[in-house]
């Protein structure tokens, strides 16, 4: 998890690991449904300037890897594994994606539909 983080961070990202996602269980109570290894979010034009030890300043640009956009925000939901990949089911699933996107302000209303679509495809959802 250090390894990638550091890699977001050297990239202009913010990040938060192990992101927990909590529903409503009934009677005021709530539970942990599932977490998020990773959510990282880079604002416009970040992680371009680097500070050195002499007092000066260079230029970074982001790996092209990852396919930022320079100016624009960028939000990333990612799994971190080490060994043979496997995705934890929350990460796939619409309903949880919804609600991190929704938690983190990353996106209005009306652009979260699709995945309100694609639970509803998949029969409701699979936590």
């Amino acid at each position: 998890m250090a390894l990638v983080q550091a890699y977001l961070h050297i990239n202009g990202y913010f990040t938060v690991a192990e992101y927990p996602v909590i529903e409503a269980s009934g009677r005021g109570n709530y539970r942990m449904v599932t977490d998020l290894d990773i959510l990282a979010f880079r604002f416009p034009g970040a992680g371009r300037l680097i500070p050195d030890k002499r007092g000066g300043e260079a230029l970074y640009a982001s790996d092209p890897m990852l396919h930022c956009p320079h100016d624009q925000a960028d939000m990333l939901v990612g799994e971190v594994k080490e060994g043979r990949a496997k995705l934890n089911r929350g990460a796939t699933n619409p309903a949880v994606l919804r609600t991190v996107l929704a938690r983190f302000g990353c996106c209005p209303d009306p652009a979260l539909g699709f995945l309100m679509t694609l639970e509803k495809a998949l029969g409701g959802e699979q936590r």
